[in-house]
């Protein structure tokens, strides 16, 4: 991330999410937009939660009229 510096994140990783967003420091780079497919079958609500909890505490707003079902689209706030 920090070498391609990219402003959108496109995420359908079965399920990784949960491993892969907490480890991303979004302070530090300049994404800007997030389109995530979550998985709760496969991870469970409460991991599922903890993702987009995450995505929030870094001030990602979710965007419903561009979501749906499972695929969730975040929008940095500046």
């Amino acid at each position: 991330i920090l070498e391609i510096n990219p402003s959108f994140l496109i995420l359908d990783i079965e399920g990784g999410e949960v491993d892969l967003i907490p480890l991303i420091r979004f302070e530090c780079n300049s994404i800007k937009f997030i389109l995530i497919e979550m998985h709760p079958h496969i991870v469970g609500k409460h991991q599922s939660s903890s993702v987009i909890s995450c995505l929030l505490a870094y001030k990602f707003c979710l965007d419903f009229n561009k979501s749906k079902k499972n695929v969730l689209f975040f929008e940095r706030e500046v």
